[in-house]
């Protein structure tokens, strides 16, 4: 925010302090200041107000005119030669008298004024244009024609320099923090200048009294849609009738212009005027543009459009916050108004409006639509709801003094501005052990009460004081380390000890997972890719479209959806290397995926959206590995390429799980009826976790294994075959169990071998299981060694079984028995024959 240093003056006595001093003050104070600028020019006097009383041509020029111009009730007017042609008399004019230094309207050096002769006429002074004064405003050609009243009756001989504000200026540019919405005005500012440097702050300066309206006008209804008010807290509108739209004020035009606000006319700019002094936004509807006497507080509904003030034209969404009449929206609530209702110099009436919006709700219109202004980044902060009125009344009282107010006005309101009491217990022990400073009650409520916190009760048997917090400091202060924080800010962080904290912090809780991950796959020879989380619509075309996450304001068409799946950005990651020559291409990714699952609340604190923690790779090419047997003749072992292709990816998946602690005695690949699209139909299956033991639990569902569809392969220009797989992380980490030790056996095993014949339709896993279920314990370790075909309908499963008991030494009656419970189990459960 750019702050003006005459401007603060009006709130606090500074007498004394330089701007940089000031600056310096403010930056230590957690208000960084960026720098300290000098604006306007140095105009000395002396400038004063003339009339002029009679204009008479040049006996010896054609283009000039000589005027006669008292400057003084009772005195003789001047002779002054003047070339400007917009003079007549009557006016009232600014007049530079011999000793004075103007500007040069041209070059914009300083002009010195004596007494001269023009043209063999004596002149004993100048009559002044905007340009000469210093004034960016107005005609640069002709002089500046002062106002007979609006600015109060302009005396002949009063100091110009001094009512216009011709004085240099100094401007401030402090960076506004993220929760001080009331730091975003003068007054906020002038508050924290007045606690850090303990001068007084003027209480008259906002003093403001009720409106003191002419007359009675015809009245004006307003409504806040939603009851709660949770959207609209407090709703009024200002009806002024009988205005006259025209210039600012000059010293208003020129304090506007210092903090590099472009002056519009004199209702715009007392509005603008307001919010930069008392932080409240501000806006003003021309009555004869809107449909009734009526504005209402409401959410847009679906279809409704806007033209705003900046001429474009945007659609507008359920969540946006809207002022509106009978008919139809004419703003978006605390951003802009609409350009159909916006103040014109034919206006004759207005409705000024003055609200408290929902910072949540105001941010999230503004993101919607694009759309950020002077209004918005305060509603977003935090306005106060308690000076709502305030600003209203000082907007009021502005129009009426400088909008030429001949016609009557009214008040209006809804809702409640009253705000709700918050009171903090601050102990003043927690200061001492934070900062290591001994402070009584007394230095904390002098510390505080210049920012306007109230020490309601103080304990000295428990070292304690109640504070209450004011209203404009509601949003940000609610902790007692919030209090501590103003103590110490105050204090001055310099009277801080320097010293280590003492105080105690938990460790990190890392979730292990992903890290183990990521080394199980790099292990294996993939390398890790980090690729955008925006991918193009069309990515999504097969899937739900009310689950698809869509960006508002997408940056291209490329980035217009948040992904659900990471295969696709690694399939766009292979082709390109597949393009600049790698064939053989192993990559994976950890990420997130993102599904809409409903619509977002924010009273719940809920987004809608379900985020999913993946893990996915694709290989393609081949996979060089090295072969044990044999040998080179430099005595290095010989390299052979494998093709990659489904079994490869399926092996990387199961390597990835028995490293992550998933058993795969419980992994089980099935196809479904429906396989994703952008995998290759019958080349493509879930991996799945069975739950434990007999248990009727359904399977918790892993993740996808498979080829690409040849359709996609074609369209990215890979001429090879591409495994993919992807696995959803929250899964794998319920079905993962933590590795614990095992005292190694000291008795032998036993490994014994049985085959038997199953109908074709009959899963190995199946198989699998129904053997480990008959065995029991002893069963250590069980592989298929060989799958024999019989015929169409029958195959033959060899399995090698593993027994042993790590307390004694198993017997081969045992282990017989434990075969026939395996056979009988095999026959019984699943049909299978055992040949002699």
């Amino acid at each position: 925010m750019k702050l003006s240093y005459s401007w603060l003056c009006d709130f606090v006595d500074l007498d004394g302090l330089t701007p940089q001093e000031v600056a310096e003050r403010l930056t230590m104070g957690a208000f960084e200041v960026e720098e300290v600028e000098r604006v306007g020019v140095s105009i000395t006097g002396p400038v004063v107000v003339g009339r002029i009383e009679e204009i008479h041509t040049h006996p010896n020029a054609d283009k000039i005119r000589l005027t006669r111009t008292r400057i003084k009730e009772g005195e003789e007017p001047l002779q002054i030669v003047c070339g400007a042609l917009n003079i007549e008399v009557g006016q009232k004019i600014p007049v530079a008298l011999p000793g004075a230094v103007v500007l040069n309207r041209k070059t914009g050096e300083p002009l010195p004024i004596k007494q001269s002769e023009i043209r063999g006429v004596e002149s004993n002074g100048m009559l002044c244009s905007p340009p000469e004064l210093g004034i960016t405003s107005g005609d640069s050609e002709g002089i500046l024609i002062l106002p007979a009243n609006g600015d109060g009756e302009l005396p002949l001989g009063k100091d110009l320099i001094t009512h216009l504000g011709l004085t240099p200026d100094w401007v401030l540019h402090v960076e506004p923090r993220s929760n001080r919405g009331d730091a975003l005005c003068v007054l906020g500012l002038a508050r924290e200048v007045a606690a850090l440097t303990g001068r007084p702050f003027r209480q008259s300066a906002f003093s403001i009294p009720e409106p003191n309206f002419k007359s009675s006008c015809q009245p004006f209804e307003i409504e806040i849609e939603d009851e709660s008010l949770t959207d609209c807290g407090y709703f009024s509108v200002s009806r002024i009738e009988g205005l006259k739209v025209g210039p600012a004020p000059a010293w208003m035009t020129r304090r506007l212009e210092s903090v590099g606000v472009r002056s519009i006319n004199n209702i715009v700019d007392i509005t603008n005027y307001v919010m930069l002094e008392l932080g409240q936004p501000l806006h003003a509807y021309d009555m004869s543009r809107l449909a009734q006497p009526y504005l209402c507080a409401r959410r847009a509904r679906p279809g409704e459009k806007l033209e705003f003030i900046d001429g474009r034209e945007r659609e507008l969404s359920p969540e946006v916050l809207v002022i509106a009449d009978r008919d139809t929206v004419v703003g978006a609530a605390g951003i802009m108004g609409g350009k159909g209702s916006e103040i014109t110099d034919d206006t004759t009436a207005i409705a000024l409006e003055a609200a408290c919006f929902n910072p949540a709700r105001v941010r999230r219109g503004s993101r919607l639509l694009g759309l950020s202004s002077d209004s918005s980044v305060r509603f977003e902060r935090g306005v106060d709801i308690a000076g709502v009125k305030r600003a209203a009344r000082r907007a009021i009282e502005l129009v009426m003094k400088y909008g030429h107010v001949e016609g009557g006005g009214g008040f209006f309101q809804a809702g409640n501005d009253t705000p709700r009491e918050v009171s903090i217990e601050l102990r003043l022990a927690q200061i001492a052990r934070i900062a290591e400073l001994d402070l009584d009650a007394g230095t904390c409520r002098d510390l505080l009460s210049p920012l306007g916190f109230e020490i309601e009760h103080e304990d000295r048997s428990q070292g304690t004081i109640r504070v209450k917090v004011p209203s404009f400091r509601l949003d940000d202060v609610s902790r007692e380390i919030d209090l501590v924080e103003e103590v110490l800010r105050l204090k001055g962080y310099d009277d801080v000890p320097v010293s280590m904290p003492a105080t105690t912090v938990s460790p990190p809780v890392n979730d292990p997972l992903p890290g183990r991950a990521r080394r199980a796959l790099a292990a294996q020879g993939l390398c890790e890719a980090w690729i955008s989380s925006l991918r193009s619509e069309s990515e999504l075309e097969d899937v739900d479209p009310r689950s698809v996450l869509r960006v508002l304001n997408p940056l291209s068409k490329d980035h217009q959806v948040l992904r659900q799946s990471l295969i696709p950005g690694l399939i766009e990651a292979a082709a390109f290397n597949f393009d600049h020559g790698n064939r053989d291409v192993w990559l994976f990714e950890l990420g997130r995926g993102y599904v809409k699952t409903g619509s977002a609340d924010d009273s719940a604190g809920t987004t809608g959206v379900t985020e999913k923690e993946l893990v996915a790779g694709v290989i393609t090419g081949s996979n060089i590995v090295q072969v044990t047997e044999g040998s080179q003749e430099n005595g290095s072992s010989p390299a052979m390429s494998e093709k990659v292709d489904f079994y490869r990816a399926k092996g990387i998946v199961e390597n990835l799980l028995q490293d992550l602690g998933v058993p795969a005695g419980r992994l089980r690949y099935f196809r479904p009826a429906e396989v994703p699209a952008s995998f290759h139909p019958y080349r493509a299956c879930q991996v799945a976790l069975a739950p434990p033991g007999d248990s009727k639990e359904r399977l918790n569902i892993l993740g996808w294994i498979g080829v690409i569809h040849p359709k996609i392969l074609n369209k990215l220009g890979l001429r090879q075959e591409v495994g993919v797989f992807e696995l959803d992380l929250d899964s794998v980490r319920q079905g993962a169990q933590k590795a614990q030790f095992a005292e190694p056996a000291s008795t032998p095993s036993m490994t014994r071998d049985l085959t038997a014949d199953l109908p074709r339709e009959v899963d190995s896993q199946a198989v699998a299981s129904c053997i480990e279920s008959a065995a029991g314990q002893r069963l250590i370790d069980l592989q298929l060694v060989s799958v024999f075909h019989l015929s169409e309908d029958v195959r033959s499963l060899s399995y090698r079984m593993t027994f042993q008991d790590a307390q004694k030494t198993l017997t081969a009656e045992e282990i017989d028995k434990s075969i026939n419970r395996i056979r009988n189990s095999l026959t019984h459960q699943l049909g299978a024959n055992f040949r002699a």
